[in-house]
């Protein structure tokens, strides 16, 4: 049994001055893929609650699992699996490059590197490591060439990568912030292995995209916090950080890419920052209504998709991400419901959903020949996903919805 653990303080400045918003109810560790029907539908249930802090502002979940059971030898997501963030993580990885002038023999540090799928972007003469906890991504990673350490980042990990490694230029972290309850280890330890002119590069989810939008579903226990630039700069400001730039990408429904240094760096803060924080303020990130609303939002989510499954005969289901796990067990969905879903994932395939004991199945046009609706669980890449569905069935057309954060038809 895996015990669970309301946070009496914050995780990013340790002040005990926080307050629940909002819960989504008792949840199974949504990122766990059971490989019979009974044993999904009798995971024990966690409390998927929001408390915000009143100090730092920072929102984060109410009710901790330990981090070691969920990133263990059976996390299943491999990153290179989306051609998109594939893409993505290129784009990146050639403008930090140009960006920061990143130079022969400079060190470029990943954590959450996953399977190597950013890190193999850089030019043979930079030097790469990896520091990745789940140990199939790592070993995916060191068997394309990329020096991974299978552990968690920590401040005593950064110290003994800086006796074997020396100082980094440039440390990145990709939507890896959130999912550590151990958020000031993780800062104070990039502290340490940063070169003084180094810079600190975090791409995270913009919660304010998330809070205002709907978007529930990216609310789980994988994810600890959820972060605004007003929340992020005061805790970085507490272990000595400077947040000098910040930018805004499309990724995961809506991200912040920082760019950080230590205090004593001369990088010149950017207008973005000022502009950000003066949004932040007019939207109202210093009031608790600001994050309960995205509550009232899920039950109307859910209303609307049960019209849905009132009018289709067959819904099936693409993606089995952990989204899609929140999302299902939040509605109450079954396999009377979601008949399956599919996944690119090996690791998922012939597997079940958490808590709904949905089946998931190989991506194949003929897993969805007997559907007359097919709800995208990964709603941030159904681009990606639509060029799929219209290759598969051409003369096909109204069948293809994403549910969050409102429904509609995508194809």
């Amino acid at each position: 049994m895996t015990l669970s653990i309301p946070i009496k303080n914050c995780i990013g400045c340790e002040s005990n001055l926080i307050s629940e918003v909002g819960t989504l109810g008792y949840l199974p560790n949504c990122n766990f893929f059971p490989k019979t029907k009974d044993e999904a539908i009798n995971l024990q249930r966690y409390n998927l609650n929001v408390v915000v802090c009143n100090n730092c502002k920072l929102a984060q979940v109410g009710t901790h699992l330990p981090v070691e059971s969920i990133f263990n030898n059976d996390y299943p997501y491999f990153s290179s699996a989306s051609s998109s963030w594939l893409s993505h993580s290129k784009d990146l990885a050639n403008y930090l490059s140009k960006k920061l002038s990143i130079e022969k023999n400079d060190l470029v540090v990943e954590l959450g590197s996953n399977d190597g799928y950013f890190l193999k972007n850089f030019s043979k003469q930079i030097k790469t490591l990896g520091i990745e906890p789940s140990k199939a991504p790592a070993k995916k990673a060191s068997e394309i060439g990329i020096e991974t350490i299978n552990d968690f980042f920590s401040e005593n990990l950064a110290t003994q990568i800086l006796s074997s490694h020396g100082k980094a230029k440039i440390i990145a972290s990709m939507n890896m912030l959130a999912h550590s309850p151990d958020l000031r280890g993780i800062l104070n330890g990039v502290k340490t292995l940063l070169k003084s002119d180094g810079v600190f590069i975090s791409e995270i989810q913009y919660s304010i995209e998330m809070f205002k939008s709907g978007k529930f579903d990216t609310i789980y226990h994988e994810h600890f916090s959820y972060f605004s630039l007003t929340s992020i700069l005061n805790i970085f400001e507490t272990v000595g950080l400077n947040i000098f730039d910040v930018e805004f990408v499309d990724t995961h429904g809506g991200s912040m890419r920082i760019f950080a240094s230590p205090n004593n760096s001369k990088n010149k803060i950017s207008e973005n920052i000022s502009r950000t924080l003066n949004y932040e303020k007019k939207i109202g990130v210093n009031n608790l209504d600001f994050y309960s609303n995205i509550f009232s939002k899920a039950n109307t989510i859910k209303e609307n998709f049960k019209s849905l499954i009132d009018k289709h005969k067959y819904i099936i289901g693409y993606g089995a991400p952990t989204k899609g796990s929140v999302f299902c067990n939040f509605c109450e969905l079954s396999p009377s419901d979601i008949l399956h879903t599919t996944d690119v994932s090996e690791l998922k395939q012939g597997n079940f959903m958490p808590g709904t004991g949905i089946p998931i199945l190989p991506p194949t046009a003929n897993a969805y020949m007997d559907s007359d609706a097919v709800v995208v669980f990964p709603w941030n890449i159904s681009e990606e996903i639509k060029k799929i569905f219209s290759k598969w069935f051409p003369n096909k057309k109204n069948f293809l919805y994403v549910a969050v954060p409102e429904l509609k038809k995508i194809l």
